[in-house]
């Protein structure tokens, strides 16, 4: 008998041209445009070329504290967040634990947007600390344009 008996492998990666739906609404949000409202979250958008818009959200990525970019493709990136973000106002704190999530991006072609999935992995059941991980994401990437004086990624 294996030692990973029982364990499921979340899907990840492009199924048909998408991202593919939560399986579970308490634990993951997703911009698919069929997600239940409870689930769903905004597409991010970019002017210019995908490799931009790509180039733009990794290095926000890397300055996001916890964060682990683990796959990347020409129209993919997943990454790997580890810790908790909290938000105390327009701030938000975060602390180093044993709390995973996985969020996917999805850069579909001749379409200037990317298509987000984020999903917990481990730690307890909580859709805020996605949600809050993801405002926490949307900042970085105000506070990026603001510093680079590049416009690449919208919100």
């Amino acid at each position: 008998m294996s030692a990973c008996a029982g364990t499921q492998v979340p899907p990840y990666g492009i199924r048909e041209g998408e991202l593919p739906p939560c399986a579970d609404a308490r634990t993951c949000l997703s911009s698919h445009p069929d997600e239940r409202e409870v689930a769903q979250a905004d597409v991010l958008e970019y002017d210019g070329t995908r490799r931009e818009g790509r180039s733009a959200l990794a290095a926000v990525i890397q300055g996001f504290p916890g964060a682990r970019i683990v796959s990347s493709h020409r129209t993919y990136l997943r990454v790997e967040f580890t810790g908790s973000v909290f938000r105390e106002g327009d701030e938000f704190y975060f602390q180093s634990e044993t709390m995973v999530d996985e969020v996917e991006f999805y850069f579909p072609p001749q379409r200037n947007i990317i298509h987000v999935r984020a999903a917990a992995r481990a730690g307890p059941i909580d859709r805020d600390r996605g949600r809050d991980r993801f405002r926490a994401l949307q900042t970085l990437i105000r506070e990026y344009q603001d510093r680079s004086g590049q416009s690449s990624l919208r919100l």
